[in-house]
């Protein structure tokens, strides 16, 4: 018996993280019992200083805080991705390095998923700043869905793209006869096809 699905995402408290939930979210928002779990890693920059009774009080202020700043983006991405059924989630906090925190809860919990956001930087920034989606991606023991925000303004189609069926010319409406004129298929491997037109606690979001 198949278990239920299980995802983590990473969410680093920017707008990166929220486009990880709500990637997250699209996954297992038609999932019976899916299990999401969000981490959120605190790095050694966070954390450095050179008073040793300093470090410990602002590495238990950061873990006294952020559960609840993980609810409050849980919440936030949950009303924009409705999930039915509700989904279980459960919110992680932990110290390290982020790709190998992110890639470690997986491995703790056997996910099926991981999703990271990114900032998409290129060039000389993202050899400077690295990027913790890449390595995650290199490191992964499951897929990996980077999260992004939707964006083709500046980018060029293709000259003559391909048409959803043949006969059809994208550069031209198509005639009454032909509305609508995108179908799907639903692909069985024992029937012939069919054309159709066309959330370490848990709790659980709905």
């Amino acid at each position: 018996m198949d278990r239920p699905l299980c995802v983590v995402a990473a969410d680093d408290l920017e707008e990166t993280g929220m486009h990880a939930l709500g990637a997250a979210l699209d996954l297992v928002r038609h999932e019976p019992d899916a299990h999401l779990h969000v981490v959120h890693v605190v790095t050694d920059q966070e954390i450095a200083v050179t008073d040793a009774g300093t470090r410990l009080s602002r590495i238990e202020h950061l873990l006294a805080t952020i559960p609840d700043r993980l609810w409050s983006r849980v919440r936030e991405a949950g009303a924009r991705h409705p999930a039915r059924p509700p989904v279980q989630v459960s919110c992680h906090v932990r110290l390290g390095v982020p790709s190998e925190q992110i890639v470690q809860v997986a491995v703790d919990y056997e996910a099926d998923w991981i999703v990271v956001g990114t900032h998409g930087r290129r060039g000389i920034e993202r050899v400077l700043l690295g990027s913790t989606a890449e390595l995650v991606v290199r490191t992964a023991p499951a897929p990996v869905v980077v999260a992004r925000p939707v964006h083709y303004e500046g980018l060029a189609k293709s000259e003559r793209p391909e048409p959803p069926e043949p006969g059809v010319d994208l550069h031209r409406p198509p005639p009454p006869s032909r509305l609508p004129y995108f179908v799907t298929e639903r692909i069985s491997w024992t029937t012939p096809p069919q054309r159709d037109l066309a959330g370490p606690t848990g709790r659980r979001i709905v």
